[in-house]
């Protein structure tokens, strides 16, 4: 069989790898090729934004217009069009455009895919009462690298934790797994019995899913921002785990989500500000729950303290995931492992602190999601 170099398809996934592995010129060079055969192909358009030079910007945005004009049909490629407009406000600190082209990006996605709250709180609430204290566990399995799971919020900072962690030589970075979600579906709504057979089972399933790891990996780590969800099940099946709860100013967490155009429909609330503070008011009651019952497998990992000192960050996950700590953990820009997500050109970079606080820039933007916080789980906000 001969492959068809102008598969568009194969050619949008090819570019994505580039940018997953830090190569921004070769993907550059690969979003442009498919242009100059699909000129108003969205993704493609959306995607070559970040990356294009400052000469480039106001032919890139003509590029995005004229595109937007032939995309009557509302859904997902209109939104990935006006994603790719409001990056291009941003760059030129226009405000206003940049609220406008968000506001429209996210309602076109929003209106494909609502979010019903009363379902994800029912879920929620079923997840919590399997757990009202810490489960009776199997005994722990001694045949396989420590589990080292990092959760919390999308963009709260998993991807960077990751990459401290995986910069670590006996750490396997295995990115964002879609295993436990999966396995753990039968018992999320209370009816089917997560009892010492169901715990084995998941922990069996979870292992046979992974890559083959190299030897001398003592430890590897999952940083599905959801896991969350399900970190009851997680411990009962690997009481040797470590859980790491990412904790970030949600505000700014807002900010960051209402600018990024994720992939699949798992993150629906993002598109609407009251929808997002109500699964962030959700995430955070079930963090108190899970530190409450296991406090000596769970660790709170603050973005700001993160970026702030990242030396010292670094060695404290050392430490709790029973690793010596490696001067590599403070570099994670030089980690060459790729990255699949949102934020790999972010940690491709020097660590910094330029979006701590970003959101006041935008506060009148993103007030219905601020007003619909509930200050006791948020005391950041006082």
């Amino acid at each position: 069989m001969t492959l068809d170099p102008n598969h568009l398809g194969a050619n949008l996934r090819q570019a994505a790898l580039h940018v997953e592995r830090g190569e921004q010129d070769r993907a550059r060079q690969r979003y442009r090729k498919i242009l100059e055969r699909s000129p108003h192909d969205p993704e493609a358009l959306e995607q070559l934004t970040p990356l294009i030079t400052s000469a480039e910007l106001q032919s890139h945005k003509a590029a995005l217009n004229s595109a937007l004009k032939r995309t009557s049909r509302p859904g997902d490629d209109r939104a990935k069009l006006h994603f790719g407009l409001a990056r291009l406000a941003k760059q030129e600190q226009n405000l206003a455009r940049l609220q406008s082209h968000l506001a429209q990006a996210n309602a076109e996605i929003a209106a494909q895919n609502p979010y019903d709250p009363e379902a994800d709180t029912h879920q929620t609430q079923a997840i919590l009462s399997q757990f009202p204290k810490a489960s009776q566990t199997i005994v722990p399995r001694q045949d396989h690298p420590r589990p080292i799971f990092i959760t919390g919020l999308p963009r709260s900072g998993t991807t960077l934790t990751e990459a401290v962690l995986g910069a670590h030589p006996d750490v396997a970075a295995l990115g964002e797994r879609a295993a436990t979600g999966f396995l753990t579906q039968p018992f999320l709504d209370g009816t089917t019995p997560f009892d010492l057979e169901a715990q084995a089972k998941l922990a069996s399933d979870y292992l046979s899913r992974l890559p083959d790891l190299s030897a001398g990996t003592r430890a590897f780590s999952d940083k599905m921002p959801e896991n969350y969800r399900y970190i009851g099940y997680l411990i009962a099946a690997f009481p040797d785990c470590r859980i790491l709860c990412m904790r970030r100013d949600p505000r700014d967490v807002a900010l960051s989500m209402w600018q990024a155009h994720f992939s699949g429909q798992a993150l629906s609330y993002s598109y609407n500000l009251k929808a997002m503070a109500h699964r962030f008011n959700l995430h955070a009651a079930m963090q108190l729950h899970w530190q409450k019952i296991y406090p000596e497998q769970l660790m709170v990992v603050s973005y700001k303290d993160l970026v702030s000192d990242i030396d010292a960050q670094s060695r404290r996950l050392a430490q709790f995931a029973g690793l010596g700590w490696s001067p590599a953990m403070a570099r994670p820009d030089q980690n060459a492992t790729p990255i699949l997500s949102l934020s790999a050109g972010q940690v491709r970079q020097n660590v910094h602190q330029r979006s701590l606080g970003a959101w006041k820039k935008h506060e009148e933007m993103l007030s219905p999601f601020i007003q619909a916080l509930d200050p006791d789980l948020w005391p950041e906000l006082l």
